[in-house]
């Protein structure tokens, strides 16, 4: 499985693809991205593999200096 995160310039997530299968000619499976937002790919955590994309989104953010997911704050 491959996990795309695109996110925004302050690291909020904004969508993420859990990917098994993909055309090989595209870079990501993210497109309409605006200014300021990037898609990155991500080794899934074994914390990761039983949630859903949106489940990931909710509970995470990129933290943009590691350019890794982090839990969110309470």
């Amino acid at each position: 499985m491959r996990l795309f995160v695109h996110f925004d310039r302050r690291g909020t997530i904004i969508s993420v693809s859990k990917v098994e299968f993909m055309n090989p000619d595209l870079v990501h499976p993210h497109a309409g991205l605006t200014e300021g937002d990037e898609v990155i790919e991500l080794d899934p955590e074994e914390e990761h593999l039983p949630l859903d994309a949106h489940e990931i989104a909710e509970h995470y953010t990129v933290d943009m200096k590691t350019r890794k997911l982090r839990k969110r704050r309470k």
